[in-house]
Parts: C-alpha cells; structure tokens; sequence
C-alpha cells in the first residue's frame, strides 16, 4: 500500500518586525501556494459546508491565531517549512533546520558542550528559549529541563513533521506566557495510511586545509591537524504506521524512531584545534594559564609582593631543570585546551507515540495523543583543576626543593614552622582526564480532546494535556576544592613507620584519612592514587510537569449578516479560557549544592516549587473592505487575553494588527502586540547563591585598578581567575559574579563588577537578572 497522509500545505513568506509596518511584494503563487484537499481531521484546516452538504470553502487555522480564515494570507509575518524542505536539508536534528532561519540563533543544541543542557531550544530573535514559545499542533510542549525549562527539540521526531510554521509577531494574546520573541508551531503529519520506514544517515567531511588556522597552531607549538577527515556520523529511523476506518470516521497513526549522533572533536579541525584570535592580522591561538606544568601567583602575607617589586611573582615548573620554578612564559606556556572539546556531542534517542481520531458524530471528533522519548547525550570539555584558587602551603612541606621553598616562603621571610597561606595556584589536572558531562532526559506528553462543528459557523476544541521530563546528570571527572587544599597542605610525617615521608596533615590530624598529596611541583610527579583522590563527581536530578486543561469556540459571524457593507466575509471571532499549572523539581547532591566542584561556574541548588495560571482569551477579526480599487483587501484583527498567575498577580496582553492588500502582489501590515513572560519555577524557588555571571557592561570600558588585592575578596574565592593574569599586563578578559535573585517577581538589585582577578573591583553596576547559565571554567 502506497504511504498517504493529507494536510494543508502552504508556505507563507513574510518579513517579521516587533512592531510598525513590513511591505511585501511577492506574487500570488509565493504567497499562496494552493493547498491539496484537507480532511476533517486536519489540524490545519476547516472545512465549511453549505445546507446541501457541497464543500462551500476551504479555512486555514494559520499559527497566531484561533480563527480559521479562507485564504493563507496571515496578518502576522508567519514564515512556513514544509517537510519537504526538511528532507532535503537532510537535517536529522530539528534545531538545525530551525537555526538556519534568519528569524531564529543557535541556543542550547547538539553542538554545544561547555555549558550544555543536554537539550534543544529555540531562539528567536536571540532573546533565548525562556522568550520564545514552542507548539505541537497548537499545543503548548513541555518544558524539557527543571534547571533551564524551555521547550526540548529531541522530544520532536523530524520524519513525523508536516510543516513548521513561525510567528514573530509576539502572540501572548493568543497563546499566553513566553511568546515574547515568537511561536514556533510544529505541525504534525496526521491521517497516515500505510507503512512508511524514513532512514537518514549524514557525515561530516573535512579537508584540512586552512593555512592561517595551520600557521597559528604552529606558531603556538600546538599539534596541526592535516589531511581529509571524515566524522560525526548521524543516523536516523523513524517507522510510521497508519490506518484509517472504512467509513473514514477516524484514523490511528503511530511511530517509532531511534537516532544516533557520533561525537565529533576540535581536534580533528584544523581551524578548531586551538582557541583562535587575531592579532594584528594574523591568527593566533590563545589559550589558558590553567596549564599542565601549573602557574603559581605567590603573594606574602595580607597579599603582599615583594619588597621593591609592583607585583608578585609568576612562575611555572622548569621541565629543564627539574625542582626550580622559573617565570612564566604566555608564549610558550598556555594550555590548549580547545582539542577535547566535542564539536558534536554523542547523542542517543529513543522515541515513540501514536495520533488518534475518531468521529463520534457529525459534532463530535474525540482525538489523542501520545509521545515518549528518552535521550542521552554526553559532553565534554578540557579537564577540570585549580582554577586560580587560593591555597596554603607550608614551609616544610617535603615535596618542595629548596628554591622553590626559598620562593614561596623565603621571599616574604617565612620560617619552616609557617605556611604561606597566600599562594595561587592555576594547575589543570591533565592526570584525570577531560570533563564529561552524562545527560539524560525521559520525557512524555499526552492530550486527550473533543472538537468539533456546532452548526456550521461555530467550532469547538476543548482539551486535556498533561506532559513531564524527568532529568538526571552525572558530571565526571571534576575535582573537589576541599580535597585540593588538603593535598596541597602537605608536611612531613610524624609517625615512627612513615618519619619524614611527605603526608597530608589531614592524615595526622584525622580530618580525612584518604587524603594523598598532589605533587605538582615535580614534573611527573601527580600520582594515579593522588588522581583518584581528587577527581570527585557530582550528581543532579529532577523532573518538570505540565498540565493544561483548555477549551475555544471561534465562529463565522457572516452567518448571521455581521459583516462590513464593503466586504463579502463576516466578522470573525474566538474566545475561549485556559488552566495551567507547572512544577519543577531539582535535586543536587552536597558537591554541586556546596560549590566543591571547581570545574563549574559556581553552585547548583536543589530547588522546588509549582505555580498555576488562570487565563481568558479572546479575538476578532474584521474583514472590512475588499475587492474594491486599490483596496484587494483591508483586515483588522484584534486580541486581548488576562491571565491570573499564583506567582506573578494579575496582567494582560493585547494585538492590534492590519493589513491591506492594494493586489494580489503588494500588501501592508502593521500591528502593535504586548507580550508577557512569567518567571518560571526555578526562577521563582532557586535560593540565592553566588555563581559566575559571565555578565559585561558594555558601556563601562575597560577598568584597571590602582589599588592594592583585597585580601577578603581573594579569600572568598568568587572570582574565577582562570583566563587572566593582571602582573602579565597580557589578557584583556574580565569576570564577573552575581547574586542569583531567589524570587524574580520582587527583582532584587544583581550587583556585578568589572574585576581583573586578583584584585578589588574598581567599579560596580546594578542590574536586574532572573535567570543563570552554569558554566564550566575553560
């Protein structure tokens, strides 16, 4: 039996503007495609009949709006994908069909590592995935992450899309909270007969080839990768099967798809393989002094530099001459750590669900839904360290050479019995091998509905939806703070069998008897059970749900003579009301919830909470000239919605839009849309907490600062010192740190500063921030 499937197909091609006036000069053919014949079962169309039962008209529901109209010119600057532009894109992930819009910016994705979520969303206009609101045949889609709750893209098979349809025009007023920047709908194929089996597999090819790219790695003494390289294999099976009643009164399609995505590392391109720059107007390849061999910024006591000096000592090990420091080199002695980075992430996806329908009557459609994925995704960036942390070394610690001890302590006139508790430490624990992030997410959406024709100008559609996505994280191969400062406060042994040996003085004084010493001061001298005892992984979980109880009635008032005397369609309306509640739940063990990771952007809390909103809707829409000279067409739409949240209090959104066609191949539309977003749940219940904001002011310039460290400020450990040394005068970076609001809806003021690590910020700024992205230091 020959696969069928019919749907309204259409693509509507539009410029999008927040607001004001778009021209479009198109002809009638691009605008309107003709669409084949639709069923009644359709998501995208309605179907008018006349008393006789003949056909009067086909109308299409196009996304920003409730109300079917008979034609596909939309007010709202809605951009269509049909799947067979998706096939031939030969995208097996429905971001990157999406990315390539002009409309939309490459988020949370399969080629982001450092920072991933393990998901894929959406946005739009760059504002991100918490301001663009994503659709299933009209219906919201789960959040897919309780840390970042956005829509997740792996939840949508591509083979099961239809069409995509984007409105950038804001619709809260028709769909609610989120749709500040736009609405991506995904249509979904219904009314399937047959069996069809969709198989796509892609690869990546890459000539090595790039001579600046090549030059800068050699430059750097960084490896060149050469040569045709082929990687990142994708594959993608998606099973569909179909059937429909003999009497064509319902209709039963369900699927099943897997897909596997290879990683790909930047080491394997030479234009990746090191962390580029320009300098002058040629490449460079940066890097980090977070490096192998450690960087060692010693201070004396209170932070001081030594006597006669402006700053304290820079050094690293000198490979050399083994038990010496020597100075830092940025020339020869930064880290690359852009090779272990993955290009792609490895990638594995189940899922599965089925569509149904079935007439009841002439006035009855029941529908179903169901869909089920789990996907998981692995990432992976350089190893993690001691990210310039701050660390107390004794004086008589049996791991130093007599230079290297004359350099720490002797320099501030520190005797054997003391500590210099003032030293900072940048060493990349290349011993444990890169960060690897495990991701997993289990997630499920089912509706269940009745809609419907009235009398043939009412329609209804009254539905329930209940989704979850269930998340669990296991981050590898980070390293704990805590154990780093008790292996690097190494003294000799007191115990008669083990005199003299180098021990930690946790060990003698029982704090934590697994403790090893880290020997980073002797070329190769990091041990496996020293490894062991540092590298330290940190575990998270959590769950989101979604309920959604709604009902809509939109009518054809042109059936009762409500209609402008210039115009031969009636007025339109819909109105309906809406119920939601989501939660969110994130569970973090002691590691992430303390901060002991060094390898993260600071602490991830445990949080929890739900809210529920109440909302009211309504449209209209006025033909109110058409065939008339110079006026093929002029339409007003009207929208106004109010929504009352448990969390946020009242407030509302409206739309106010026009268009005029002069003919078939010129048109003006305009329109003014107020849009809202909520705080989502881990906005509203994630407790304060101190974390790397990664936030610039870009009006401040960039700060020196004249005085001297703080001591204080060094001391907290706030400020991530990985990328910037102040006593080289070299590296331009600049961090900065936040207190994450816990409740957005009284926004407490974000105090963040231009800060040199190091040192005391110069100057401050006050924003207003309500959501975090947890980073991974490089």
């Amino acid at each position: 039996m020959q696969p069928v499937y019919s749907t309204a197909r259409a693509r509507l091609m539009a410029s999008s503007m927040i607001g004001g006036v778009s021209l479009a000069a198109l002809s009638a053919g691009a605008l309107a495609q003709s669409a084949p014949p639709v069923t009644a079962g359709s998501p995208a169309a309605t179907t008018a009949t006349a008393d006789n039962g003949a056909t009067a008209v086909a109308e299409f529901v196009v996304t920003g709006s409730r109300i079917p109209q008979p034609n596909l010119n939309s007010i709202a600057p809605v951009t269509s994908v049909a799947n067979a532009e998706l096939k031939l894109s030969g995208t097996t992930r429905v971001e990157d069909l999406i990315n390539s819009l002009p409309q939309a910016t490459a988020d949370q994705g399969g080629n982001l590592s450092n920072g991933s979520t393990g998901t894929a969303d959406i946005s739009l206009r760059n504002l991100g995935g918490e301001r663009t609101l994503v659709l299933i045949d009209g219906r919201r889609l789960v959040p897919g992450d309780p840390i970042q709750p956005f829509a997740d893209l792996n939840f949508i098979p591509a083979a099961l899309i239809d069409r995509i349809e984007v409105d950038m025009a804001g619709a809260s007023s028709v769909y609610g909270s989120d749709a500040v920047a736009g609405v991506v709908n995904f249509i979904m194929k219904r009314n399937f007969e047959g069996v069809s089996l969709d198989v796509n597999s892609g690869i990546y090819q890459n000539n090595n080839n790039n001579a600046a790219a090549q030059a800068a790695n050699r430059a750097a003494g960084f490896p060149v990768p050469t040569g045709s390289v082929f990687d990142g294999l994708t594959t993608d099976v998606t099973a569909i099967i179909g059937a429909s009643l003999p009497d064509d009164k319902g209709n039963v399609e369900a699927y099943v798809s897997y897909r596997h995505i290879d990683p790909v590392l930047q080491a394997s391109r030479d234009y990746s393989a090191c962390s580029e720059t320009i300098v002058g107007a040629a490449l460079a390849c940066r890097g980090s002094e977070t490096n192998a061999g450690g960087t060692f910024l010693i201070y004396g006591p209170g932070f001081s530099v030594p006597p006669g000096k402006s700053s304290a000592p820079a050094v690293t090990l000198d490979k050399a001459n083994p038990g010496n420091f020597r100075p830092l080199n940025t020339a020869t002695d930064l880290y690359n750590f852009a090779p272990l980075n993955y290009y792609q992430r490895s990638d594995e996806r189940y899922s599965g669900g089925f569509f149904a329908h079935y007439d009841i009557s002439k006035q009855i459609q029941a529908y179903s839904e169901f869909m089920f994925m789990d996907d998981h995704t692995e990432s992976q960036v350089a190893p993690s360290g001691a990210f310039g942390l701050t660390f107390s070394i004794p004086c008589n610690d049996p791991l130093l050479s007599p230079q290297e001890v004359n350099t720490i302590c002797g320099t501030y006139g520190l005797g054997p019995t003391q500590a210099n508790n003032n030293v900072i430490i940048l060493r990349r624990n290349v011993e444990g091998g890169p960060r690897q992030d495990d991701l997993r997410h289990t997630s499920y959406r089912t509706v269940i509905g009745l809609k419907g024709d009235l009398d043939g100008n009412w329609r209804y559609d009254v539905y329930a939806q209940y989704g979850a996505a269930i998340f669990a994280e296991n981050f590898l191969n980070d390293v704990s703070k805590i154990k780093l400062a008790r292996a690097l406060d190494v003294v000799p042994d007191t115990r008669t069998a083990t005199l003299g040996q180098p021990v930690c003085q946790s060990v003698l004084d029982g704090t934590d008897p697994n403790c090893v010493p880290w020997n980073i001061f002797t070329p190769g001298g990091v041990t496996s059970a020293a490894t062991n005892y540092i590298n330290t992984p940190g575990f998270q979980e959590g769950q989101t749900t979604e309920q959604v109880v709604s009902g809509s009635i939109n009518g054809d008032l042109g059936g009762y003579g409500v209609k402008s005397p210039l115009a031969h369609d009636g007025f339109g309306v819909a109105f309906g009301a809406e119920y939601r509640r989501e939660t969110s739940e994130l569970k973090t063990d002691e590691e992430f919830s303390s901060g002991d990771l060094a390898g993260q952007g600071g602490p991830t809390e445990s949080a929890s909470g739900a809210y529920d909103v109440k909302e009211l809707f309504a449209e209209l829409r006025v033909p109110l000239v058409e065939d008339a000279p110079i006026i093929k067409s002029l339409n007003l739409d009207l929208g106004y919605r109010f929504a009352h949240y448990s969390s946020a209090g009242d407030n509302s959104t409206y739309n106010i839009t026009g268009d005029w066609a002069i003919n078939d191949d010129i048109r003006l539309r305009g329109g003014f849309n107020r849009a809202v977003r909520a705080p989502d749940v881990f906005e509203l219940f994630t407790p304060q907490h101190i974390g790397d904001d990664g936030a610039s002011d870009g009006c401040a310039g960039q700060v020196w600062c004249s005085r001297k460290p703080n001591a204080q400020t060094l001391a907290s450990q706030r400020l991530n010192m990985a990328t910037s040394l102040p006593t080289l005068r070299r590296s331009t970076s600049v961090n900065s740190e936040a207190i994450r609001p816990s409740n957005p809806n009284r926004p407490t003021p974000i105090r963040w500063a231009w800060c040199l690590p190091h040192t005391s910020c110069c100057r401050a700024s006050t924003f207003r921030s309500t959501i975090s992205t947890s980073r991974s230091p490089m």
